[in-house]
């Protein structure tokens, strides 16, 4: 199966154990995007990969790249690094619901099969049909190392208890988070014993990193040892590098989901190795 990627996912192609199918995709000088398929694809199984974080612009590139290849003829699979705007999967009055918005559009598109690697929330399949893919071989070996998992909230507390489990680890802790608004934290508790214990705090992204960096200082302050870092997804948004790099946080462990840069703190897991699997 020849693989269709999206620029947002050029990165991954090269230590990928796939065959990069033909196409040309460019933005013009005006800013407008161009797609097209440059071999026969037609009644071939063919596989999208894709990544969309902001700007909208690569939710574009995947809706015309999935365009023209339904228009070849190509029966295709869909597969998602990273799906931009899951968070944004609830709406009060007035409010757009984003998510729901972005996989409506995917609807109108004949696929056969999508597979989202660690979506921020799996209850919204309420919106679409997928297959949530939690990368386990890149958390459990890094739990090997420590004496604890640690949720920095309860939204990542059965990832933290299967890590555990599959790591053979009895020590899980799940924290609580409260917010007051949008990307801001008011307060995080803890129930456990974290004295002297090494422990991985584990995350499916880091967006700001506020919510990390406020867990890990309160694990510090009940005496845990050293604190790392993993998640799936490293964002970094805003002020996010600088803030961790001043926190006390020794170690962050992300994929390279999204394109990622260079730092001493940051250690980038390169997911071929684990996803090759699904092309097949």
């Amino acid at each position: 199966m020849k693989v269709f990627p999206t620029r947002s996912c050029y990165h991954l192609m090269p230590t990928l154990d796939v065959q990069q199918g033909a196409a040309t995709i460019k933005t013009f000088t005006d800013g407008e995007l161009y797609v097209r398929i440059d071999e026969d694809v037609a009644r071939k199984h063919v596989a999208v990969l894709a990544a969309t974080p902001p700007p909208g612009d690569n939710f574009l590139e995947l809706y015309f790249l999935l365009d023209a290849l339904q228009r070849a003829g190509a029966i295709i699979h869909l597969f998602f690094t990273y799906f931009g705007y899951a968070r944004q999967d609830r709406a009060q009055s007035g409010e757009a619901l984003s998510c729901e918005v972005l996989f409506r559009f995917l609807k109108t598109f004949t696929i056969e099969e999508t597979k989202i690697i660690h979506i921020h929330n799996a209850k919204v399949r309420e919106f679409y049909d997928f297959q949530d893919i939690i990368l386990l071989d890149f958390y459990v070996p890094l739990a090997h190392d420590v004496d604890c998992v640690v949720a920095p909230d309860e939204g990542a507390g059965y990832l933290a208890h299967e890590i555990a489990r599959r790591a053979g680890k009895d020590c899980v802790v799940v924290m609580k988070k409260e917010r007051s608004e949008h990307e801001k934290i008011a307060h995080i508790t803890i129930d456990g014993n974290l004295k002297n214990k090494k422990i991985l705090l584990v995350d499916d992204m880091i967006a700001t990193g506020g919510t990390i960096s406020r867990a890990a200082q309160v694990a510090k302050e009940q005496g845990a040892q050293t604190v790392q870092v993993a998640a799936t997804h490293g964002i970094f948004s805003g002020k996010a590098i600088e803030d961790l790099s001043a926190s006390v946080i020794e170690q962050i462990f992300v994929t390279n989901t999204l394109v990622q840069h260079e730092h001493p703190k940051i250690s980038v897991i390169d997911i071929a190795p684990m996803i090759d699997q699904f092309f097949w």
